[in-house]
């Protein structure tokens, strides 16, 4: 756990033969405690020596690893989400390779822009957010995207408009197995762009750092860390499916790309764009507080782009029927005779109850189909049975039928062929003990269905549903976020969960700590604060805060976590703004 007592600035003295060398932001060995030597960054010079003080030993690398204006944003992701400086470094600079270091190409000028810069064509100065881009103004902006629409174009333009302005360009795409449409089309069109991506090898991803860091590099492009580069002159930063889950960091300190992006832009006064089809509940509470315009499509366009989208009750045919809906079957029956495939999505993949309505798993439906459909290739796509870096199954051969779950529409690109889409077990999709579970569930169903194409094509998808009522289901018909959030804010607001108030987990490992934690967090947050817990989590404790202040709440916290890790007190992890909170809902029955 991250050790908040000593995340402060330690003073050094600088020998003469280091001077010159040594510069804000590099990287030194120094000796720390008894006999340990530990690498260091330097956050600053003085011309007072406290009694005592030590010499810096060596110069660790020839790079230093951030300028003051990279310096402030680190520490403030360190305050925001209840991290020290150390951790934030960790996760924003590349693990260091010394071979990289050994070019000696000088640094082009501070703000020099090179590479290819043009427009790609003269119809992109008629877009607003390309022009919004290109006049060097500020702000953030939600796009909204239509059903299926393509977005690499688009992002190139933008990266395009930055880099003709005299600026530079990050664009930040969830990391999934299927890769990113966007991020291809800015690597296609920039080749020597800086990529960041987890997936390439820690050479590569350091040469890259190395590039931006010595301003050589313009474009960055890659996962949620990309979001931290060294860039200079921020012109753009784009982050694309927004609302997706890998945005959202799993180390101390668990900061969100979304809102790293959103504070960046506003303190170099630059364009942040989110794209999205269904925007977050913070995405949309951003839009309700002014911090960020809405760019949504025309609703004509928007209706015409739209699926064919079918609901039907599984239980119409009485409860001994089977647990497909005719309906269901009827639609990938007619997609085999076109010769094309079709796609069954269930909420889950583990093991469950075969007779609890809507629980079935991946494997059990795929048994169902292949009893139902016979002769017909049945595939699973789930990762229990798919390996993500292998041919899938189905590749190159005739049409079938592929049996996926929610991480299979999320991290698959649309399957080839594939216009039909039947989804099951919607009800206990809707029905999981957590708050985003609606969220979740139509922004899913909003992604499958556009595999499906325009309304007026062949393609459909049929949604078994008891509650035919419900607003996402209702949304999903009509294609409309605003449709959703009108009926979904109201129940948030109610139940007090984000983005109506703001949440903190804080994690313990031992039972016997967590009274005290939790009189700690008390005291440090205030009356303000609702606790829920201490709950059991698995040997060990979780508390939930809901906050009105998410940074104010984090900021409260650090003299707690301080006091913790100095004294030996209870051993604390902090999640701000924890994406999942099944905890709190089953925390508050403790209280």
């Amino acid at each position: 756990m991250p050790l908040f007592h000593l995340d402060r600035p330690f003073t050094y003295r600088l020998p003469e033969a280091l001077r010159g060398q040594v510069r804000f932001g590099s990287r030194v060995k120094v000796p720390f405690g008894g006999r340990r030597r530990v690498d260091a960054w330097v956050v600053g010079f003085t011309d007072e020596l406290p009694d005592g003080a030590r010499d810096v030993e060596r110069l660790v690398s020839p790079v230093p690893v951030f300028g003051p204006e990279e310096l402030d944003l680190l520490r403030w992701v360190a305050t925001r989400w209840a991290g020290t400086l150390t951790d934030v470094l960790r996760l924003a600079v590349p693990a260091r390779v010394a071979a990289v270091e050994a070019s000696e190409a000088a640094p082009l000028p501070s703000g020099a822009v090179t590479g290819d810069s043009g427009p790609a064509g003269g119809a992109a100065a008629a877009d607003p957010l390309v022009e919004l881009v290109g006049r060097g103004r500020a702000g953030a902006v939600y796009w909204r995207t239509l059903p299926g629409e393509e977005r690499g174009a688009r992002v190139v333009a933008l990266v395009e408009a930055a880099l003709a302005a005299g600026r530079s360009a990050i664009v930040v795409a969830p990391e999934v197995v299927a890769g990113s449409a966007v991020l291809d089309a800015v690597r296609a069109r920039f080749p020597d762009v800086a990529d960041l991506s987890s997936d390439r090898s820690e050479r590569r991803r350091y040469r890259a750092w190395v590039e931006v860091r010595r301003g050589r590099a313009q474009v960055v492009v890659g996962g949620r860390s990309a979001v931290l580069a060294p860039v200079r002159r921020l012109g753009c930063i784009v982050v694309d499916e927004e609302a997706n889950p890998a945005h959202k960091e799993q180390r101390t300190p668990r900061y969100h790309a979304r809102e790293v992006a959103l504070g960046r832009a506003a303190w170099s006064r630059s364009v942040c764009v989110l794209i999205g089809a269904v925007p977050s509940a913070e995405a949309v509470a951003a839009v309700r507080a002014g911090r960020c315009r809405l760019l949504e499509p025309d609703r004509v366009a928007e209706r015409l782009a739209r699926p064919l989208v079918e609901v039907v009750d599984p239980d119409d045919e009485g409860p001994s029927a089977a647990r497909l809906h005719p309906r269901g079957l009827a639609a990938m029956r007619e997609a085999l005779r076109r010769g094309e495939s079709a796609f069954v999505l269930v909420p889950r993949r583990g093991a469950a109850d075969p007779d609890a309505p809507g629980a079935r798993t991946a494997g059990q439906v795929a048994t169902e189909l292949a009893r139902m459909l016979p002769g017909v290739p049945v595939w699973r796509l789930d990762r229990e049975v798919v390996d993500p870096k292998a041919k899938p199954p189905w590749a190159g051969e005739g049409p079938g039928v592929v049996v996926g779950t929610v991480a299979g529409v999320k991290d698959t690109p649309p399957l080839p062929l594939c216009r039909t889409v039947v989804v099951v077990g919607a009800d206990a999709a809707l029905g999981q003990a957590e708050v985003r579970a609606p969220e979740e569930a139509y922004r899913t169903w909003t992604r499958a269905a556009a595999w499906c194409g325009p309304h007026d094509q062949p393609g459909r998808l049929v949604l078994q549903a008891r509650d035919g009522t419900h607003h996402a289901v209702q949304a999903l018909v009509r294609s409309d976020p605003v449709f959703f959030w009108r009926h979904e804010l109201p129940r948030r607001v109610e139940l007090g969960f984000p983005p109506a108030r703001r949440l903190v987990l804080v994690e313990g490992p031992l039972p016997e700590e967590a009274a005290t934690a939790r009189s700690a967090l008390a005291a440090a947050l205030g009356p303000g604060a609702e606790l829920l817990g201490p709950a059991a989590m698995g040997r060990g404790w979780r508390i939930i805060a809901k906050v009105r202040d998410a940074e104010a709440a984090a900021l409260a916290l650090r003299p707690v976590l301080a006091e913790a890790s100095r004294s030996g007190g209870p051993r604390m992890s902090v999640d701000v703004e924890p994406l999942e909170v099944l905890a709190a809902l089953r925390a508050s029955a403790t209280t």
